[in-house]
C-alpha cells in the first residue's frame, strides 16, 4: 500500500498481491487506483472466487471518497473503482470497512463501513451494493452511531444468517459537549485529546464497546447488553455471574414513559420470583394461581 508525498498529479495506489495456487505457487502484482488521487487505507473481503476491496482516495485538497473494486477471478484481476461516497475521515487504524453478504445462487451483496464527521463528533456510515459493485445506495448512519461524541475503530463481519454486523469504540459518555475532538490512540488507551490516563476501569468507562446489526430492529438490546458486559468485566466481575444478569431490564410493554418503564421492570421482577414468563394471561396454559399447601 503506497501513499505519495510528491507534487501533483498522482497515479499511485494499493497493490495487490494475488497468489495463484497450483503445484508452483505463482504469484503477481496488481496496482488498483483511482488516478489522480493518492490512494491508501485498504480493506479486503472475499468469498470464493469473488473479492471486494474498500479504500480512500484523497484529492489535493484532502477531500477523501470511499471507492470500491471488485475481482471475479479470486483477485487475479480487478474492475474499474467505483465511488462509495466522500467525506470520509480515515487512518492507517480506521480504514473503510468491507463485508460480504452471501446470497444463494448469486454473487454476495458488498457492505462498506467508514467514519466521517457530523456537528458533535465522529459518526459511522454505511452503503450495500447488491449488483456487484456498480452502484451503491446513498450512505445511511449506523444504528446506535448517533450520539454527540466520538467513535470509530470499527470493525464488521457477517453472521450465519447473512447479517451484518457492526463493532466499534464510543466516546459519547466523555464529550462533555464537545463536537468534533479528535482522539488519540496512544499506549491503546483509546482518551480523548487532553485526557490524562487513569486506571484500567475509568478506560473502560471512557471506551465503550458498542455493537450494532445493520438494518436491524434489535439493534438497541444489542448494544447495551455489549456496553454493561465490557464495563463489568473491567471492574472484576467474573464471566459466570454476569449470566445471572438480565439486560435491559423489563417486559415488552412497548413503555415510553418513566412510569411505564417502571411498571415494565417490576413486571419483570415478580414474573422472575413466582418463576413466571410474564406473558398474557388469555394465553396461559392451566391454572392461573398456583396456591401452595
Amino acid at each position: 500500500m503506497n501513499r505519495s508525498h510528491t507534487r501533483w498529479p498522482l497515479v499511485f495506489g494499493i497493490v495487490v498481491m494475488a497468489t495463484t495456487a497450483s503445484r508452483t505457487a505463482t504469484s503477481q502484482q496488481l496496482q488498483v487506483a483511482v488516478k489522480d488521487r493518492a490512494n491508501a487505507y485498504a480493506s479486503l473481503a472475499g468469498a470464493g472466487p469473488f473479492a471486494a476491496m474498500a479504500w480512500g482516495a484523497s484529492s489535493k485538497d484532502g477531500a477523501t471518497d470511499i471507492y470500491v473494486a471488485v475481482s471475479r477471478d479470486g483477485g487475479r484481476a480487478f474492475a474499474g473503482p467505483t465511488r462509495v461516497a466522500g467525506d470520509a475521515k480515515l487512518s492507517g487504524e480506521q480504514p473503510p470497512r468491507v463485508a460480504l453478504v452471501p446470497r444463494p445462487g448469486r454473487t454476495p451483496s458488498i457492505v462498506v463501513v467508514w467514519t466521517t464527521s457530523g456537528s458533535t463528533g465522529t459518526r459511522l456510515l454505511s452503503a450495500r451494493s447488491d449488483d456487484e459493485g456498480r452502484t451503491f445506495a446513498p450512505p445511511a448512519q449506523l444504528p446506535g452511531s448517533d450520539a454527540s461524541g466520538n467513535r470509530g475503530w470499527e470493525s464488521i463481519a457477517t453472521n450465519r444468517a447473512g447479517e451484518v454486523v457492526a463493532l466499534w469504540l464510543d466516546h459519547r459518555e466523555s464529550s462533555s459537549g464537545r463536537s468534533g475532538a479528535p482522539m488519540n490512540h496512544a499506549e491503546h488507551q483509546h482518551l480523548e485529546a487532553g485526557q490524562r490516563p487513569s486506571d484500567g476501569v475509568a478506560r473502560a468507562q471512557l471506551s465503550k464497546l458498542w455493537f450494532a446489526q445493520l438494518g436491524g430492529a434489535q439493534y438497541l438490546e444489542q448494544l447495551t447488553a455489549a456496553a454493561v458486559d465490557l464495563e463489568l468485566l473491567a471492574k472484576g466481575i467474573e464471566e459466570s455471574e454476569m449470566e445471572r444478569i438480565s439486560a435491559p431490564i423489563g417486559l415488552d410493554l412497548g413503555a415510553l414513559t418513566a412510569e411505564e418503564t417502571a411498571l415494565s421492570i417490576m413486571g419483570e421482577i415478580v414474573a422472575m420470583r413466582h418463576g413466571r414468563p410474564g406473558g398474557r394471561l388469555a394465553q396461559a396454559q392451566g391454572r392461573i394461581h398456583e396456591v401452595g399447601v
